[in-house]
């Protein structure tokens, strides 16, 4: 009998640990996150969106020292944030608040600006184009709360008066995107972690494939229909 495959093959998104249990503490840590970032850092100029948390967390194979990797999607003039540099320092203020409360502490943040403040017709060369992408891959993530919704209908009639040769390009550079953070190292450990010794480059490549074809569709089903 051949060995059932592991839901990282055929979902996206797995909340659950290495041993199959609801991720409880660290999904629970996403929330205290949301709240101290709320109270803490954004105002009405600089607006949060919400939380998209991703690895290992929400692909069923984290141990309890994981990294909580997460991205915050805000809504603030471009010329407002340094990102880099904000997000970096609220990593630590966020590990020091998560400590405090008794919850895994390893967070690593990332940051994807929302604002709408576009020219169109988009042209692939320009800083807009990227910033556009940027949005469109990070938003085909599972975000916290219901905020998201208006801003992926909002992108979502922006992106269909555009040209179908511009949609698909949009949704091919999206799809690069998201798949920076599926590197081969990250499914070499999930397949470490669910008992395969010493992965072959083919059993890396097979699982890449096979999580390429569902971030494809997810973002077809999100932005075509």
């Amino acid at each position: 009998m051949s060995e059932k495959p592991h839901p990282f093959e055929s979902r996206l998104f797995y909340p659950r640990n290495i041993e199959g249990r609801p991720n409880t503490k660290p999904l629970e840590a996403v929330r205290h996150i949301e709240e101290f970032l709320r109270t803490n850092y954004f105002t009405a100029n600089k607006k949060l969106v919400g939380l998209a948390p991703y690895g290992s967390t929400m692909k069923g194979y984290n141990f309890s020292e994981s990294d909580l990797d997460i991205i915050i999607l805000y809504d603030a003039p471009r010329d407002t944030i340094d990102a880099r540099r904000e997000f970096t320092t609220l990593s630590r203020e966020t590990s020091l608040e998560l400590q405090r409360r008794g919850l895994p502490a390893n967070v690593a943040l990332q940051a994807q600006n929302l604002n709408r403040d576009f020219t169109f017709p988009l042209n692939p060369d320009s800083e807009d184009y990227g910033w556009f992408v940027g949005a469109i891959a990070n938003m085909s993530r599972l975000v916290t709360g219901s905020v998201i919704r208006s801003y992926r209908e909002w992108y979502k009639n922006e992106f269909r008066k555009l040209p179908a040769t511009l949609q698909n390009e949009i949704l091919e550079d999206a799809l690069l995107t998201i798949l920076e953070s599926e590197t081969p190292e990250s499914l070499r450990k999930f397949l470490e972690r669910q008992g395969t010794r010493d992965p072959s480059e083919e059993q890396i490549e097979t699982l890449a494939a096979k999580r390429k074809v569902l971030w494809e569709r997810r973002l077809r089903n999100l932005w075509h229909f």
